[in-house]
């Protein structure tokens, strides 16, 4: 597997969107945590797949958690600008 995986821009999601994204990357996290697990113990190349799938799929989390704040910032500051009004 490749090491780096550049991530697309997240400016086509929408925030249930990326609450969904978010939603399935733990479910993927879940379930490799159970795969690397003592009793489904695999072997080194899998595990070093693993460890790229589990990298890239906390990297898409912490993309959508980064574009959910920027929207939580803009709907703020619309109150405050509306409230000054």
């Amino acid at each position: 597997m490749t090491d780096q995986i550049p991530l697309q821009e997240l400016t086509e999601w929408n925030e249930n969107e990326l609450l969904q994204i978010i939603d399935s990357s733990l479910s993927v996290l879940s379930t490799l945590a159970e795969l690397s697990d003592a009793e489904y113990r695999t072997y080194d190349d899998e595990m070093e797949d693993i460890n790229t799938v589990k990298k890239n799929t906390f990297r898409i989390i912490f993309a959508a958690q980064s574009k959910l704040r920027k929207y939580i910032k803009e709907y703020e500051q619309r109150n405050i600008d509306n409230k000054e009004i």
